[in-house]
């Protein structure tokens, strides 16, 4: 019986051992095999590791890139705006340019009108200025001669006549007053003289102030050749000079 017992014992030993031995194959086969999975896995890694990198790079890249795209959009809009803004701005300049050369035609053609018509009318009026004084000159000369004669000759008859003294008088009064009435046409004549003259030199300084006004330099006016009229009355309007 302590035999079998024994016997009993050594075949559950050698099961056992048995049964030991294949787990540790088994053990050994999983261990290699899972060894040889981690070099595969090891391996695997290894070749997706740069990948990977470069993916993880890439994204990086990327997520700046999407930075800086966000703004390069900013910077579109403002420039946009801006760009709106400029477009205004050069349509109110074009507008406000085409304003401007239109006034500067219409100014210049005003000039031009100005300058024509102050031409014509300076040279009319100093024509009919000089013939007016030329005539009212030769006029107050020939009064003034006539007088000196009357006189000459008014001398010579009361000389000639022995007139008593109430004669005299008398021829004497009506001598005077015939002269009082030369004496004033003479000074309605120089007045006349005088306001003509004064008429004139007004106009002219009217035309040269409105042709400086237009822009013209005074070496241009002056060139035009227009000289007022010597006169002994003041410089304001012909309508104030008095006898």
């Amino acid at each position: 019986q302590m035999k079998n017992y024994y016997n009993d014992i050594t075949k559950d030993n050698l099961r056992l051992i048995d049964s030991l031995k294949r787990e540790i194959s088994d053990m050994k086969k999983k261990a290699a095999a899972n060894a040889k999975l981690m070099h595969d896995i090891s391996h695997e890694n290894k070749r997706l590791s740069e990948p990977l990198a470069a993916a993880v790079q890439e994204v990086e890249r990327l997520k700046h890139g999407l930075k800086d795209e966000q703004k390069d959009r900013l910077s579109l809009r403002n420039a946009n705006a801006r760009l709106v803004l400029l477009e205004k701005q050069l349509v109110d300049l074009r507008k406000k340019h085409q304003s401007l050369t239109q006034a500067y035609k219409t100014m210049e053609a005003n000039r031009n009108a100005l300058y024509d018509s102050f031409e014509h009318t300076i040279h009319s009026v100093q024509t009919k200025c000089e013939y007016k004084n030329l005539v009212l000159e030769q006029r107050l000369s020939a009064y003034g001669e006539q007088h000196n004669k009357k006189q000459a000759q008014l001398d010579e008859i009361l000389m000639a006549a022995h007139l008593e003294g109430g004669e005299v008088a008398r021829v004497t009064e009506k001598l005077d007053t015939l002269l009082t009435t030369k004496n004033t046409k003479i000074r309605d004549l120089q007045y006349q003289v005088a306001k003509a003259s004064k008429a004139y030199n007004d106009a002219l300084r009217t035309y040269e102030s409105k042709m400086r006004d237009f822009g013209l330099p005074d070496e241009d006016i002056r060139t035009l050749g227009f000289n007022p009229l010597l006169t002994a009355t003041s410089v304001g309007p012909a309508g104030l000079l008095t006898k």
